[in-house]
């Protein structure tokens, strides 16, 4: 089985692209994909998501673990990206109650309403809010740091209370 690395090269070979187009063309730094050449770095999910949104006719699948083929079969086709909860199949087969090139999508649910709660027709009592008084505060300090890494500090004089 081939490495992810070995499957974006695939993908630009397929796509008759050299690195620095394949680069621009995902949206990614040249260096990137320098780098995964090298085999400095793996491949990242990032970069991954950003082959998958350019090239729509990958299969992400495919490029992520290996499995099935590296073009999207024309008879499936993907909305929304890896981590999208929706996708949409054409299903091919007959089956008892669906016609053939039936649309499934994954929001098959049944919506079901909520009933609001019976409530008592007593007024609530207001909540009571507790105030804690607490002693002012005075300033003991500032400090006041320059851009050429010096500093003053000014301490205020007590004022005395009465």
């Amino acid at each position: 089985m081939t490495d992810r690395k070995e499957r974006i090269i695939e993908i630009m070979n397929y796509k008759k692209l050299s690195h620095s187009q394949f680069a621009e063309e995902v949206g990614i730094q040249r260096s990137t994909v320098s780098h995964i050449m090298k085999d400095r770095n793996k491949p990242s999910i990032r970069v991954c998501e950003k082959i998958i949104d350019r090239f729509t006719d990958i299969n992400p699948d495919w490029l992520f673990s290996g499995k099935g083929e590296m073009i999207i079969n024309e008879n499936r086709t993907m909305q929304g990206n890896l981590f999208s909860t929706t996708t949409t199949t054409n299903i091919l087969e007959k089956q008892p109650g669906n016609k053939p090139n039936t649309q499934i999508t994954g929001e098959n649910r049944r919506e079901i309403g909520v009933k609001e709660p019976e409530t008592d027709t007593k007024p609530a009592n207001p909540p009571t809010i507790i105030i804690e008084k607490s002693e002012p505060k005075n300033i003991s300090k500032i400090i006041i740091y320059y851009t050429d890494n010096t500093f003053e500090t000014f301490i205020p004089e007590k004022v005395k209370k009465d």
